[in-house]
């Protein structure tokens, strides 16, 4: 069982993860938008660039929360280091509620195309990643992760806190969620969240 301090240290690695999975859906989706005004092949290859790395990045939190919340243990057996939902929660996994909307080849595809190099590529394809419903899967999990958790909203509160400002813009105008800037389908040139600004799009 990990110690007290590791698991205040938890609450900030899920923070993280939770902030740059929303970071990443959103800048994939401001790329895109940039992508469709592209006056030059040399634009639209930038752009492009810019989307893909951000839905690599999306994936790969995705996964890591996806682990956190399964209670999927990866590490050696002799380094037992993994963060894992049950250690705040114990008994508690969301594999239910994960699976309740979740394709059950997800996890498959993303590990075939994100991790290594796989002959099995050709056979999947790109495909086309749902982030939507993807990052909805996540907030709906981790609101039910927060009730299991004895003081969980004060406990994770930093984590709450980019949750609230994610699922609060949602219900909102575009421009809520970009905060700053036109965020009109032709014109995207800043985005900032909760303090943070990443001016890319100059």
């Amino acid at each position: 069982m990990p110690k007290r301090e590791e698991l205040e240290n938890g609450t900030g690695y899920l923070f993280y993860e939770l902030s740059m999975l929303f970071h990443a859906r959103i800048i994939h989706t401001a790329a895109s938008k940039k992508q469709e005004q592209g006056p030059s092949a040399e634009h639209n290859a930038m752009w492009n660039a810019v989307q893909c790395c951000a839905i690599e990045a999306f994936l790969l939190h995705y996964r890591n929360l996806y682990e956190f919340f399964w209670n999927i243990d990866k590490s050696p057996k002799n380094d037992k280091d993994s963060l894992l939902a049950e250690q705040y929660a114990p008994g508690w996994s969301g594999e239910a509620e994960w699976q309740k909307d979740a394709p059950p080849d997800e996890q498959s595809r993303i590990n075939k195309l994100l991790s290594h190099i796989s002959f099995r590529r050709d056979d999947l394809g790109p495909g086309k990643w749902p982030l939507l419903q993807m990052e909805q899967r996540v907030c709906r999990v981790f609101r039910q992760f927060i009730t299991q958790v004895t003081d969980g909203e004060a406990m994770f509160s930093r984590a709450m806190a980019v949750y609230k400002a994610r699922t609060d813009a949602l219900t909102k105008p575009l421009t809520a969620v970009h905060g700053i800037g036109d965020a009109s389908t032709t014109s995207v040139t800043q985005v900032a969240w909760w303090g943070f600004e990443l001016d890319l799009w100059k």
